[in-house]
């Protein structure tokens, strides 16, 4: 049996049935009454937010490659590609490590330098060349250097003692418009293999009197291989050149004074 309820925020004409009453289906003037109170009870029960500091565990890693004394590449997103969506990689025929030198007084030479990242592959370069500082960015005293892997860019290195480098020296002053240039152009010389293979690293020397580009060989008993080496540089980024001039390492160290190759 079923009644028609008209109670004032009642549906009217709507039936009533008592299964519709027990199971909650239709409001009555009493559940209504009920929701209010409740609702009205929680509108003046204030929630409380406790904030609590992530444990050391719980905190999110900072991601940031370049810090402001230098670089931090201790992140490096590694990706589980499938091989059908996956670009191909371009490997380079040499793999090559990046240095980084910030002439910190007081630590010693070895405790200057710094391995970045080696690379293996065109794609390894400008992943590792994009999240470095720019050269022209780094402080007075600071350099960059890629040398062949394996290889520290330092005199006494069984790969570089009996050998030199070419010098390119350039004024400061066109340090923002133009040291990332060359510092590039020399780049993809020794990394695409368009220069000798006696070549065991280049630098970019960020100085207070002048900026500095060097080729470093590691042997020196061919002159015309290195003279050779030295015009296609210059061929490249004699634009701007104060001075070039190359160096053999062990005269270096003797402090040998006398008349140098030039070109």
């Amino acid at each position: 049996m079923a009644v028609k309820v008209n109670d004032e925020g009642s549906d009217p004409g709507r039936r009533v049935t008592r299964s519709a009453l027990q199971n909650g289906l239709l409001d009555t003037p009493q559940s209504k009454t009920v929701k209010s109170t409740n609702s009205s009870r929680r509108s003046k029960t204030k929630k409380k937010v406790k904030f609590a500091e992530p444990s050391s565990d719980e905190k999110v890693k900072n991601t940031s490659l370049v810090s402001d004394e230098g670089i931090d590449m201790s992140f490096t997103p590694q990706l589980s590609l499938p091989a059908n969506i996956s670009r191909p990689v371009h490997k380079l025929k040499q793999q090559w490590s990046l240095w980084y030198s910030p002439k910190n007084k007081k630590a010693s030479w070895n405790e200057n330098q710094h391995i970045v990242c080696t690379m293996a592959t065109i794609e390894d370069f400008w992943h590792c060349y994009n999240q470095v500082k720019l050269a022209s960015k780094l402080p007075a005293g600071q350099t960059y250097a890629v040398f062949r892997k394996g290889i520290v860019p330092d005199w006494e290195d069984a790969a570089n003692k009996d050998g030199g480098r070419w010098l390119l020296h350039y004024d400061k002053r066109e340090r923002p418009a133009r040291l990332d240039e060359r510092w590039m152009e020399v780049l993809l010389m020794a990394l695409g293999n368009h220069l000798n293979s006696a070549v065991t690293g280049v630098q970019v020397c960020v100085r207070g009197k002048e900026d500095r580009v060097e080729v470093w060989l590691g042997k020196t008993t061919d002159m015309r291989e290195v003279a050779a080496v030295g015009r296609k540089i210059k061929m490249q980024l004699g634009q701007g050149l104060v001075k070039m001039e190359f160096s053999i390492h062990n005269e270096e160290k003797e402090g040998f004074k006398g008349p140098c190759l030039m070109i």
